[in-house]
C-alpha cells in the first residue's frame, strides 16, 4: 500500500544510513579510471544544501584517502568535493544516492568503510557533523560513472 501511494520503499526508507548498506563496495570506472565507489545520503528526514558540505573525508581500512583525489557523483554530474561550495541552490535531498569514487585498486572481500562531512545545520546556527564507519563487501555489480 505504502509504495502505490508513492511511499519510499527498500532502501530509500533507510533515514539512518548514511552509506548504502545494500549496494556495497562496487569496482568502479570514471572516465577510462579504474577505482571504487561506495553511495551516500545526507541522514535524517530532510535533505541538506549541497553547497554547505565540506570537509569530506573517506577511509578505507583505517587508511584516509586523499580528499584530492575523490569524486562526488550527483544527479549524474562530478564534481570534486571542493566544488560543492559552489552548487549554490541546489538541495540533497535525502532519498538521493550521491556516489563516491576513489581512483585506485581495492582487494577483494570485506573492506572498513567511512565517510564523514560537515555542513550547515539549518536548525540553529553553526556546523553539523555526519559520519559513518560501515564494513561492506565489494559487490559483484560494476559501477560505469561515464559523465
Amino acid at each position: 500500500a505504502n509504495a502505490l501511494a508513492g511511499m519510499p520503499t527498500g532502501g530509500q526508507h533507510r533515514l539512518t544510513s548514511l552509506i548504502n548498506l545494500e549496494e556495497g563496495i562496487k569496482i568502479a570506472k570514471f572516465k577510462k579510471q579504474a577505482g571504487w565507489s561506495v553511495q551516500i545520503k545526507p541522514t535524517g528526514y530532510r535533505g541538506i544544501p549541497i553547497y554547505t558540505v565540506k570537509d569530506l573525508t573517506v577511509s578505507l581500512d583505517g587508511k584516509a584517502v586523499d580528499p584530492d583525489t575523490i569524486v562526488f557523483v550527483y544527479n549524474n554530474t562530478a564534481y570534486k568535493p571542493s566544488e560543492l561550495k559552489n552548487l549554490l541552490g541546489m538541495q540533497w535531498w535525502v532519498f538521493d544516492w550521491a556516489t563516491l569514487f576513489v581512483p585506485g585498486s581495492i582487494s577483494p572481500g570485506e573492506h572498513e568503510v567511512e565517510v564523514d562531512y560537515n555542513y550547515a545545520n539549518t536548525y540553529s546556527a553553526g556546523t553539523a557533523t555526519n559520519g559513518a564507519k560501515e564494513r561492506l563487501k565489494i559487490s559483484d555489480e560494476v559501477a560505469y560513472l561515464a559523465l
